[in-house]
Parts: structure tokens; C-alpha cells; sequence
């Protein structure tokens, strides 16, 4: 069927229109995938993810209730600076602020490990850190193993201290342990709680809990 020339401006204008379509559609149908750490290829998720720092391995939410705080311990992404980070989601805005540490950015001796909590007074957090080749912190720009205490306000996050863990030295009857390890006594946990002992709040369980 031939098509009269003066049909053939509008016939090339609806094909053009049909493309657009198509590309629109394309467009919005990737923009809706989300690829996660292993390559795979998700459409729309329900919750709506997040893109966060690399690697979460503990959370923790204030003791008001508004903010929840994510520990990030694997290889820092290009997007927190390539440092280990504390994510923090507001639960009531939904904004999330990530917070990158510049004691753990490549190279660093020490990470952070799995402890995360809040102090009671909801104004510090505490997070574990351990140090495999340095655990005494004696290099240059080394922490070793210990408590790192944060303050918190308002959703932000700044460091304050660094609280170091003494080395175990002593082992226990009937057990053995590689020299290599003698001296490592890391934090694995924390919790909250308001007890008190000796009048210092606080009694570090290397291998296991802290109670703050």
C-alpha cells in the first residue's frame, strides 16, 4: 500500500512519539532496578532501600525512639569518603546521615567489629573496635582494642574518646590459648543497662558483652 506524501509528516511524527514512549519507559523501568553488592539485579523492592554505607553489621535505636544507627564494618565505599562509618536514619523525617570515621579509612590497624549501643542518657554511643596487628595501640594512628564513645546529638555524631581494653593475660584453668591471641582481648557485644559497679558505670567482658 503506498502511503500519500502528504500522510508521511505525520506518520514519521507518531513513530517518533512511539520511540520516545518506548525510551521513557525504559528509562523509568531501570531507574526502579537496584543492584546489590553481589551483581543481582532487583526491580521495586518493597520499603523502599536505602543506599548506605558497605557491609552493616550491627544496629541500634536511641532510647527516645527517633533515630536508628547503623555500623558499618566492611571496605568503606567511595560514598563515605572509603572509611567505616555509622549510618544514622532519622525514623520520624526518614533522612538518613552517614557518618565516616577517619580512624578507619584504607590502611587503617583496627575496624570496627559487632558492638553497638546507645549509653542510657541516649547522648553517647559506644561501638567496639579490635586491631588484629596492633591490639595495644602502639603504632602511629593506631586505637587498638577497645571501646570508641561517641556523643550523639540530635542525629549527629562526633567522636569523644577512645576507652582501650586491657590485654588478657591470664587464661583460664583447663583451657589453651595460641600466643598469637594472648594479648588480643576484643569486644564483641555491647548493651545498655543502667547498672553500675564500683561506682563507674561499665565493666568490659573481653570476648563478650560490655554493659554501659
Amino acid at each position: 500500500m503506498r502511503i500519500s506524501r502528504f500522510a508521511r509528516p505525520f506518520l514519521i511524527i507518531l513513530l517518533v512519539a512511539s520511540a520516545v514512549r518506548i525510551l521513557n519507559a525504559q528509562e523509568n523501568a531501570a531507574s526502579a532496578q537496584t543492584q546489590i553488592p553481589n551483581a543481582k539485579i532487583f526491580g521495586e523492592l518493597p520499603g523502599h532501600p536505602r543506599k548506605i554505607n558497605n557491609f552493616p553489621t550491627a544496629s541500634a535505636v536511641s532510647p527516645d525512639g527517633r533515630f536508628a544507627v547503623l555500623l558499618h564494618s566492611g571496605y568503606g565505599a567511595y560514598t563515605s569518603e572509603r572509611k567505616q562509618s555509622l549510618a544514622v536514619l532519622n525514623l520520624e523525617t526518614n533522612e538518613l546521615r552517614d557518618f565516616p570515621d577517619d580512624r578507619l579509612g584504607r590502611g587503617a590497624a583496627q575496624t570496627y567489629f559487632l558492638g553497638l549501643a546507645f549509653g542510657v542518657d541516649g547522648k553517647h554511643l559506644y561501638t567496639s573496635m579490635a586491631s588484629l596487628t596492633d591490639p595495644l595501640g602502639k603504632k602511629k594512628g593506631s586505637t587498638g582494642n577497645g571501646i570508641a564513645v561517641y556523643g550523639f546529638n540530635d542525629g549527629a555524631v562526633a567522636p569523644e574518646r577512645f576507652l582501650p581494653l586491657a590485654p588478657r593475660v591470664d587464661v583460664p584453668a583447663g583451657k589453651v590459648r595460641r600466643i598469637r591471641y594472648l594479648l588480643k582481648a576484643i569486644p564483641a557485644d555491647l548493651s545498655g543497662g543502667p547498672k553500675r559497679w564500683n561506682g563507674r558505670r561499665g565493666r568490659a567482658h573481653p570476648g563478650g558483652k560490655q554493659q554501659l
